[in-house]
């Protein structure tokens, strides 16, 4: 039997976010590990603040040679001033070296060959392991240490479907006692429930000139950490871009896949993907559901949504599906029409993609 054994048209504006915990669930999972219908975005244009992630590592943005004193690095993230104060310690290759002034978020001067190590030439691009920032002792506080942040934001959109019944329609019941508004609400629920976690995965950011048409931006426009080299997906690439991720500050839980690359993974025969049932006699199972990394297991989450030749490594606790306050899902009775019950079932949600750099994304892939 169906979570709705009839349905009557409300008086007024009936809330159907009960019908949403329980589609989400069965049919957009993703979605259902996002949304938050706790909190509401307060304004058609919903803003938050990116402060950088706990990152330990950078990379030289140019080679130096075995005497140079400036080196250039790529920096802060986003919201930060600073990955770099007076007196901290870096490795690069097995020179360590202090910095002595911050020129700047991306130029540091340093002192070279620190606790009795070798000055040696860098390569482009040669990691760049932060040490540590120690403090001699009794020293006077002088560095600022504190983030303002950088400035993010995403619109909300507006999601919309209408329902128009005869009184006759509504009368009869169907097989398993659910009349025809009950079977209408889940019908067009689980369309917009779709409808919104396409937008999370592939919507743009954009609006008309008075902001009236609004769609909000998803995934693949705030995702810019991407790996696009290419070729079959392999456990290589998925480790490489974890790896990176975790040295960002991140704690990515799940990988978000196509339908063409969740068959990649289930053909896998790595001992680090996890079966999702037992083989037995009676079936045979090429399924998984679990990716386990260097960053601890990883939830592997299939979407119809996601392009054939993509694969999103994400950090859901950055992640929000939120509606615009007092406009969750809800039914709301329209004018009778003669004979017939006309309702509509309206949403306006927007998403929260906190700090880029917690997520990662690998295109180009062979389907």
């Amino acid at each position: 039997m169906s979570f709705l054994t009839s349905y009557q048209i409300p008086g007024g504006r009936e809330d159907l976010s009960d019908v949403v915990s329980v589609l989400t669930q069965r049919e957009t999972p993703f979605l259902n590990m996002v949304m938050d219908n706790s909190l509401a975005a307060t304004f058609r244009k919903h803003e938050w603040i990116n402060t950088r992630l706990v990152g330990f590592r950078d990379n030289l943005n140019g080679a130096i040679t075995n005497v140079a004193t400036t080196i250039t690095v790529y920096g802060a993230y986003q919201g930060a001033k600073t990955k770099y104060v007076v007196g901290t310690v870096l490795r690069i290759d097995d020179e360590y070296m202090t910095v002595t002034t911050v020129n700047s978020a991306t130029s540091l001067t340093v002192a070279r060959g620190f606790g009795g190590t070798t000055a040696a030439a860098h390569n482009n691009g040669a990691p760049v392991e932060i040490v540590a920032k120690p403090k001699a002792e009794g020293h006077t506080s002088s560095d600022d240490d504190s983030e303002v942040g950088g400035l993010d934001y995403n619109l909300t959109q507006i999601f919309y479907r209408r329902l128009s019944l005869s009184g006759t329609a509504q009368a009869i019941d169907v097989v398993s006692n659910e009349n025809q508004m009950t079977v209408q609400v889940q019908r067009k629920m689980r369309e917009l429930l779709k409808e919104l976690e396409r937008s999370l995965i592939l919507g743009l950011r954009t609006q008309d000139g008075a902001g009236d048409n609004r769609t909000m931006g998803g995934l693949a426009q705030f995702i810019t950490q991407a790996d696009s080299s290419g070729g079959a997906l392999t456990t290589a690439k998925i480790d490489s871009a974890i790896i990176k991720l975790l040295e960002n500050g991140a704690e990515p839980d799940i990988l978000l896949v196509s339908n063409a690359q969740k068959n990649k993974l289930n053909n896998m025969k790595e001992s680090r993907v996890t079966g999702a049932h037992r083989q037995s006699e009676h079936m045979i199972d090429n399924l998984v559901d679990m990716y386990h990394s260097d960053a601890g297991p990883l939830k592997i989450v299939r979407s119809n949504d996601v392009l054939p030749w993509e694969l999103f490594i994400l950090d859901t606790s950055r992640i929000k599906v939120t509606p615009l306050q007092g406009r969750r899902f809800a039914m709301e009775k329209l004018a009778k029409t003669g004979d017939a019950d006309d309702a509509q079932i309206l949403g306006e949600y927007t998403c929260e993609i906190k700090n880029p750099e917690a997520h990662y994304k690998i295109t180009g892939l062979t389907t």
